[in-house]
């Protein structure tokens, strides 16, 4: 199959120049890799930022654990291991990194959590709490692999 962005190819980008001579479909085919790789970097760090401003917020905190519920500790662990996957999974998807490689990544960037939690929240947790929520980040780099079409490219 011929691309349809023959410029794109030549062009280090796939600014206006290839777009006025002949490339107006919009799809990754007619942008160069540099500029696909950056976006996804991009949405990598939108993906991590929006996740740590809600796991340090306390209004947060209170919602998705209140005491009333028995297993509240559970329910809030397990959800957070999702969070993790779709960090893993934007991780991966950013870098194409292998399950070892997002594990620890998404274990690193779990531990600069209980971090943030420490100097911006309030709710105190002992050390072995801290100690599992990173394998929990850990666990939930190493499900992302899992996520379909993660490895698209």
């Amino acid at each position: 199959m011929q691309n349809p962005c023959p410029l794109a190819r030549v062009l280090s980008f796939a600014g206006p120049t290839a777009r006025s001579a002949g490339c107006r479909e919009r799809s990754t085919r007619c942008r160069s890799p540099q500029a696909v790789r950056s976006r996804r970097w991009i949405v990598f760090a939108v993906v991590a930022i929006g996740f740590f401003i809600i796991a340090v917020d306390n209004d947060v905190y209170n919602l998705t654990s209140p005491p009333i519920w028995s297993w509240h500790v559970l329910l809030r662990k397990s959800y957070s291991i999702v969070a993790f996957a779709l960090v893993g999974g934007a991780y991966i998807w950013a870098s194409c990194a292998s399950w070892r490689q997002s594990a620890i990544v998404v274990a690193l960037y779990s531990g600069v959590i209980e971090i943030g939690q420490h100097f911006l929240s309030n709710p105190y947790e002992p050390l072995s709490w801290n100690i599992f929520d990173v394998c929990c980040g850990g666990v939930g780099g190493a499900l992302a692999t899992f996520i379909p079409r993660v490895r698209a490219r």
